[in-house]
């Protein structure tokens, strides 16, 4: 296995976190961040848990609504967003069962 010194790519451990996906972040945190905390919050339309705080994740990626830069075009979409879950969920209603069909949006 060969080794990879930050170094000798110029690069700190400060720019490799920074251009990690969250999801990368996360499991870090959960892996070996001890202390770390990683804070959920009930999405409103679909009624599953997204992580709103987590160790060297900026907060405002995490949240939807803050990752847009128009709080009321988000809102919007995010209205429309079950009704056009629902509708191309049609054409598979009659392959799944009841299980699947209760984890749609909420009503």
């Amino acid at each position: 296995m060969t080794s990879f010194d930050l170094k000798d790519h110029e690069l700190t451990a400060k720019e490799v976190y920074r251009n990690l996906p969250p999801s990368a972040l996360y499991e870090h945190a959960i892996r070996y961040e001890k202390d770390a905390s990683i804070a959920v919050q009930r999405d409103p339309t679909f009624g599953f848990d997204v992580v709103s705080e987590c160790p060297q994740v900026p907060s405002e990626i995490l949240i939807p609504r803050a990752a847009w830069t128009d709080g009321k075009a988000y809102d919007a979409t995010a209205k429309r967003l079950p009704e056009l879950f629902s509708g191309n969920f049609k054409s598979y209603e009659g392959d799944v069962g009841a299980e699947v069909k209760a984890a749609g949006p909420l009503k």
